[in-house]
């Protein structure tokens, strides 16, 4: 059997069909949120929603922890994870090391070191690490989806799922990172204070998450809160984030992310999709703002302010993209909402094709993403060891 790594359109149509089905199931999911049905269960009755959100865990764990890792299949750096988890012996813990985000991150590692030691293996590892990513995946779309056409935006799960078998503490991190956002929307303060030290013992780069915090709970939203201010903050932050490469340089060398100032790099085409967007966002203001706001979603729109602020300067070092993943599929629920606001500006007999051409636009972005790191992430081709 060949091991290298190269595009396959089956593994695509595999991918696609995983995307779909969980998407439908979670669609289904939203329907018993919105009219409960309850299987009775000896004394117990278990809601219809729970069963979905079981399925889809299963189903994606399943996939994952059966995948075949040999060779430059199963992902880019799975084979040293694996490494990691037959020799990393007790990862002490050191507050100096810890703040100053160096040496190997506590809470992951001996998570490595508890299961082997408790007679596990990596497949054991991989399940309790997975179980724990798509959980927090279905929380975060529990909490923040509630109408049932809206269930699409749940497709783009499949991106840091499928990034997992690369960056797997890193999409780790960033779906525990996920109920950290989740306090924040609630102002449960200790609660996210709890929740980030999980994420960013696990890694280290999840201190975005601690910025992101303080910035929703002690900026004030009158610096902000204005279409005007906004196109002005992220005007001037563009600006600076070209001026500014230098210190960025400075300030990856204080750290072990060191390694990445070779690659440091801007280029304005990675902006254009989500320049089109936050053009669309700016477009329909008002309505949007007020949507975000009845929805209890109004941390999205911080999370925009944030972004362009805080992470936008970063982007300009390819590694660092990996901040975004913190903040990726909040974004794209987030444009659950934009969808509901233009929805509502066009005629209803046109809705149902403007619903499917924004699912049609989602799955070509996921293909698109899909061709642009399979190379580089060992995405494909994938094989099953039970059917091969």
């Amino acid at each position: 059997m060949d091991y290298s790594v190269k595009w396959d359109w089956i593994t695509l149509f595999l991918y696609l069909i995983l995307t779909i089905f969980c998407g439908l199931i979670l669609k289904k999911a939203l329907s018993y949120k919105k009219e409960p049905k309850y299987l009775n269960f000896f004394n117990y009755s278990i809601n219809y929603k729970y069963i979905c959100y079981l399925i889809v865990i299963f189903v994606l764990v399943f996939f994952m922890c059966t995948r075949v890792i040999k060779g430059e299949l199963g992902g880019a750096d799975t084979l040293r994870y694996i490494k990691f988890f037959n020799t990393f012996d007790y990862t002490p813990f050191e507050i100096k090391n810890i703040l100053g985000m160096q040496g190997w991150e506590y809470l992951f590692f001996n998570t490595m070191y508890l299961i082997r030691i408790l007679g596990g293996n990596y497949t054991v590892f991989s399940i309790v690490v997975y179980t724990i990513l798509v959980g927090c995946y279905i929380y975060y779309f529990d909490q923040n989806v509630e109408k049932e056409d809206e269930w699409f935006v749940s497709l783009i799960f499949i991106l840091p799922y499928l990034k997992s078998m690369n960056i797997l503490r890193n999409c780790l991190a960033a779906a525990i990172g996920l109920l950290s956002i989740e306090a924040i929307k609630k102002n449960k303060k200790i609660i996210f204070l709890i929740i980030f030290i999980i994420a960013y013992l696990n890694h280290y780069i999840s201190i975005v998450l601690l910025a992101f915090g303080l910035f929703c709970f002690f900026v004030p939203e009158k610096w902000y809160n204005s279409r005007k201010k906004t196109i002005i903050i992220s005007l001037s932050v563009f600006v600076m984030t070209l001026l500014g490469i230098p210190i960025i340089k400075w300030l990856l060398s204080l750290t072990r992310y060191a390694g990445y100032l070779n690659r440091i790099d801007f280029s304005p085409y990675g902006y254009i999709v989500y320049t089109g967007i936050y053009c669309l966002i700016l477009l329909v203001y008002d309505e949007f703002i007020k949507t975000l706001k009845e929805r209890n979603h109004f941390i999205f729109y911080k999370m925009i302010v944030f972004l362009s602020i805080v992470v936008a300067p970063f982007t300009v070092v390819n590694g660092t993209q990996r901040l975004l993943l913190y903040f990726e599929i909040p974004r794209f629920i987030m444009y659950g909402d934009l969808f509901s606001v233009y929805n509502k500006k066009i005629p209803k007999k046109y809705q149902k094709s403007f619903k499917i051409a924004i699912i049609f636009v989602y799955i070509l972005w996921i293909i698109f993403r899909i061709w642009r790191m399979y190379e580089s992430s060992y995405i494909m081709p994938y094989k099953n060891i039970i059917f091969g």
